[in-house]
């Protein structure tokens, strides 16, 4: 299932890295004060990448406020020797999606190269932080917490459908 994770998360390789970003949405607008010309254009930080693609594939009802750490915590633990496609690689603040590889080299696709301060795509394009897809080695970049997502299953319309238990609609 998670083999569905990587191959949504591709569709945005080239996207602006924009701290706080989630994809196109009214969200970016209000939250990020981007301006209105940038409307047409999708952002992402690395935590949005990821539930934005989830969002997308039905697994998860928002596109609210998840971060890193609460994505780690819908996640089971896993050795770096044992990972799959579509895994998700952590260091304190950051996650990117194990395409391929190993623990010492590994192919990833992450929103990366911006940080707090990069707010606009003309930031992002000054800083050269897109969403992308290459080789690191996680450990040497500090990606050494692995995890798998958690996923249920729910039942609608008599078809089962993977979920992220905690990643629901919240109150505004």
């Amino acid at each position: 299932m998670t083999h569905r994770l990587v191959a949504q998360a591709r569709k945005h390789i080239g996207s602006p890295y924009v701290w706080g970003g989630k994809g196109h949405s009214l969200f970016n607008l209000e939250h990020l004060n981007l301006e209105l010309s940038h409307w047409d254009i999708a952002v992402f930080d690395c935590s949005g990448l990821i539930t934005v693609s989830l969002w997308e594939l039905g697994f998860c009802d928002w596109r609210g406020s998840h971060n890193a750490a609460a994505l780690q915590r819908e996640c089971e633990d896993v050795d770096l020797s044992r990972l799959e496609q579509g895994d998700l690689l952590f260091r304190p603040g950051h996650v990117a999606i194990f395409v391929s590889g190993n623990g010492d080299k590994a192919r990833v696709i992450e929103a990366c190269g911006g940080d707090q301060s990069t707010r606009s795509p003309a930031a992002a394009a000054k800083r050269n932080a897109f969403v992308k897809e290459h080789e690191v080695s996680p450990r040497g970049v500090g990606l050494k917490w692995p995890g798998r997502l958690r996923f249920t299953f729910a039942t609608t319309n008599g078809a089962e459908t993977p979920r992220l238990p905690a990643v629901t609609p919240k109150e505004r």
